[in-house]
């Protein structure tokens, strides 16, 4: 069976990575990229299986970006959208 890739935005042992840990399961394979939208072009490209992207931050309220790219996007929640991340 074919281990599940999830990429997120950031470098390998940032937040982000453990919230796709706690999100998916310790089993996933983690996949980081340098920018969110690198992490949307990959998803579209079926580089990777899913991704978790913060839409919220709770420094700097919304992730502007984020949303932006998901508006114009044509993936769908899987899930209802968690405090921390969600999955996309």
């Amino acid at each position: 069976m074919k281990s599940q890739r999830s990429g997120f935005q950031g470098e390998l042992g940032a937040f982000s990575q453990e919230a796709t840990h706690q999100l998916l399961g310790p089993k996933t394979k983690v996949v980081p990229y340098p920018t969110f939208e690198s992490v949307f072009a990959a998803l579209r490209a079926g580089k990777i299986d899913s991704a978790v992207i913060p839409m919220e931050n709770t420094l700097a309220g919304s992730v502007h970006e984020n949303y932006d790219i998901y508006c114009i996007s044509t993936f769908a929640l899987p899930r209802k959208p968690m405090c921390v991340s969600c999955i996309i």
